[in-house]
């Protein structure tokens, strides 16, 4: 099949008390991003660009280290190419 590219947006806000925390983004087990959050009172909106064959796709958030730290993701909304949110966490590429 045809790969197809799909621009994602994601709002993530995260609460944390001292230390920076980093987080990682997956999209279906495959590294995308690694940040640390240097913020206070803000949030940020996370852009996701997948080049991949139509199907289905899971998004996964982690925070890595022993920081104390929460994130809170939503918002997930395509911006461009065939796509649709099933959830969010989760969105397929169309044919």
């Amino acid at each position: 099949m045809d790969k197809r590219f799909v621009h994602l947006s994601s709002r993530i806000d995260c609460d944390w008390a001292e230390e920076s925390p980093t987080y990682r983004l997956y999209v279906n087990h495959e590294l995308f991003s690694e940040r640390t959050w240097i913020w206070r009172d803000d949030c940020l909106e996370e852009n996701i660009v997948v080049y991949g064959e139509p199907g289905d796709y899971t998004l996964k958030y982690e925070l890595v280290g022993p920081h104390a730290a929460s994130l809170t993701v939503g918002a997930l909304t395509v911006v461009e190419g065939p796509g649709e949110v099933i959830d969010n966490e989760n969105f397929r590429i169309t044919a």
